[in-house]
């Protein structure tokens, strides 16, 4: 039995968008469980120790409270509540799953994955960036995607004919894949997205890594689906101040021979192409 978990964060500069980790959720099919910064015990805050991460205690203690009392229900409507009923500064993104906890407690994995994830989320080096700057720019790609309605959220029934889906099974020839992102419609076929940050010297080591894997599910992904047109993306989040370090410049020359367009995240002309291109193929928003 895995444990699937969700990620609660404070975007204190929604035009930024660089969000800093404020709590855990997670489900199993018999238990729950959730911890949040600051909190002294369930739902009580630490209105001192808060304001170290937040500016405002009152709103922070708000949606901790709705948090919880969303995650009582334990249904799929209730974690689509989760996701869907966000804030320019709160939002709860999908974190995982949890499947080698043995005979832990769900209470004893979210305590792990708190110490991990909003504990540790933090550079100790003092840059004022996440360590897991990685996670903060997936969920700034999802935020896109979910604020012009073409994201689809939990198992709600979505508001396009065409939505993107988050981590979707997609066959290869040898293995299945769960790329990032997937959108698929009979007109444009299929359309794998992968998300690469060259924003934080955290993430420098991890970018070769990174784009072999993505290189190596591209290429998997159109060897199975020969018959079936398919298009690869990299997002990828290029910080001019890193673009010339040896790690980018070998990712983004392994993903312009195997991915079939490179998006740079902060170049808006490029990114607003991108996002005009997933609407249209989205189709029209249901009434």
């Amino acid at each position: 039995m895995s444990i699937r978990y969700f990620i609660a964060q404070y975007i204190s500069d929604p035009f930024r968008k660089e969000p800093r980790n404020v709590g855990v959720i997670a489900f199993n099919d018999t238990a729950k469980g959730a911890l949040f910064f600051a909190e002294q015990s369930p739902g009580k805050v630490d209105r001192k120790k808060a304001l170290s991460r937040v500016k405002s205690t009152s709103v922070y203690e708000q949606w901790v409270d709705f948090w919880r009392g969303e995650m009582r229900a334990h249904t799929d409507e209730a974690i689509a509540a989760l996701l869907e009923n966000g804030h320019v500064n709160y939002e709860v993104i999908e974190g995982g799953e949890v499947t080698d906890y043995e005979n832990d407690s769900i209470h004893t994995v979210v305590r792990s994955l708190y110490e991990m994830i909003v504990e540790g989320g933090d550079d100790l080096h003092g840059d004022s960036k996440p360590q897991s700057s990685h996670i903060a720019f997936q969920s700034s790609v999802k935020r896109e995607f979910r604020d012009h309605e073409i994201l689809l959220i939990g198992s709600r029934t979505p508001k396009v004919a065409y939505p993107v889906k988050e981590k979707a099974p997609v066959s290869g020839v040898a293995t299945e894949h769960r790329p990032t992102f997937v959108q698929e419609s009979r007109v444009n076929g299929l359309h794998v997205m992968e998300t690469m940050d060259c924003s934080s010297h955290q993430n420098l080591w991890r970018l070769r890594e990174r784009s072999g894997y993505a290189a190596n599910m591209f290429e998997d992904i159109k060897l199975k689906q020969r018959d079936v047109e398919s298009k690869s993306f990299m997002l990828a989040n290029i910080d001019p101040e890193f673009e010339d370090e040896d790690d980018v410049k070998y990712a983004i020359d392994n993903m312009q021979h195997h991915a079939d367009v490179i998006v740079n995240w902060q170049n808006q002309s490029q990114r607003d192409a991108f996002i005009a291109e997933r609407v249209a193929m989205a189709g029209n928003v249901k009434a």
